[in-house]
């Protein structure tokens, strides 16, 4: 019965297409909506770039904060390049909610080279946010020995509370895989 279907989808190639596109889109709405289990990486990257257009389209749309979030970390997978504009937007944008620019810093690690990803995120090391701080600390501490240099200068100076946000990233650079 599937080889019948699959010979008729492939017969005509607009229905297939469409029906590549419900698939995809059904695909990408059970992972965004997988709640007790994280979906793995190499499932967002299966997708690949042909669900670029759909992911950015979540990140950008009006749903739910943790959908769109969700979408940015998909997409920062399946289609790097289409994400990364997106992510340094998102990383930027004080008026979006924690869980989407955390999202996003974590995107910009993963989409764009150390040097410009050190650019968008070390000025958030200063955010009001001390969750933002924390996630662009570690998101810094990833990026390998510059990242941690930049979370070490601008901890050195801070103490107590200031400084809690930063701590497992210090302790990540600290590790000897770090230097």
């Amino acid at each position: 019965m599937r080889r019948i279907l699959l010979a008729c989808l492939l017969a005509v190639p607009a229905l297939a297409s469409a029906a590549t596109e419900d698939e995809l889109r059904r695909t990408v709405d059970a992972y965004l909506g997988s709640i007790d289990t994280p979906i793995p990486d190499a499932r967002w990257k299966a997708l690949g770039p042909e669900a670029g257009p759909l992911l950015a389209s979540i990140v950008t749309g009006d749903g739910l904060p943790t959908r769109r979030a969700g979408a940015l970390h998909g997409l920062s997978i399946a289609d790097p390049a289409r994400a990364a504009p997106l992510a340094t937007t998102y990383a930027r944008a004080t008026a979006e909610p924690l869980v989407i620019r955390s999202a996003a810093v974590r995107a910009v690690a993963r989409t764009l080279p150390p040097a410009e990803a050190m650019s968008v995120l070390q000025p958030l090391l200063s955010s009001p946010s001390a969750p933002l701080q924390r996630r662009t600390a570690e998101a810094l501490a990833g990026l390998g020995s510059s990242g941690c240099r930049a979370v070490q200068a601008h901890a050195a100076p801070l103490t107590g509370d200031a400084r809690a946000p930063f701590s497992k990233a210090l302790a990540r650079c600290a590790s000897p895989e770090a230097r």
